[in-house]
């Protein structure tokens, strides 16, 4: 999934709306663009979306029209976690449709453990690493995938998080000596 907007109001096209902008145009109408691929990533079909319409709600729609137009073919479904739900998962595990999709992030913290343990990786290419895991359940496979680049960014997003409270307690620091009365001495 992904949006296109449009720079006037658009008033001829229907599905122009306001939405979730992926490029911070909240002022400009716009629509979503679902698009489907071949392994080898080429275009096999793609569904317009009024641009108010969320991701996840658009799941069963895409798959039941790609698959009308093009048969049911074992097809591996790639959807990143903006189009992940509890009931999306559901609906593909039922109808017996393989995916592969992001793991939402609240989902993440029991991946801790295997992320951090160093057997059974595999360099995908150079600085990327994947391994895959049984699910909690033991039902569904997981694939654990790590980058040398994420790794550095998280380490550079943590140190300049640091950084800031360390420097927001020096100035509180600062503002307390420079204090006429002691801390404790301040009446209500």
């Amino acid at each position: 999934m992904t949006s296109t907007y449009f720079e006037g109001q658009a008033r001829q096209n229907p599905l122009a709306q306001r939405g979730h902008n992926r490029d911070h145009r909240r002022d400009c109408p716009q629509v979503c663009v679902a698009l489907v691929v071949t392994r080898e990533g080429l275009p096999l079909g793609y569904e317009l979306f009024a641009g108010n319409r969320t991701d996840v709600t658009t799941v069963r729609e895409v798959v039941e029209t790609m698959e009308g137009r093009y048969g049911a073919a074992q097809r591996i479904w790639v959807m990143d976690r903006g189009m992940t739900s509890a009931a999306n998962l559901a609906w593909l595990r039922q109808t017996g449709r393989r995916y592969l999709v992001g793991t939402p992030k609240s989902e993440l913290r029991q991946w801790a453990g295997p992320l951090v343990d160093t057997q059974d990786w595999q360099v995908v290419r150079d600085g990327i690493e994947a391994k895959s895991c049984v699910g909690p359940d033991g039902t569904e496979t997981f694939v654990l995938v790590r980058s040398l680049e994420r790794r550095e960014k998280e380490q550079a997003i943590h140190a300049r998080f640091s950084r800031r409270i360390d420097e927001g307690l020096a100035r509180l620091a600062r503002r307390l000596a420079r204090a006429r009365r002691p801390r404790g001495q301040w009446s209500a």
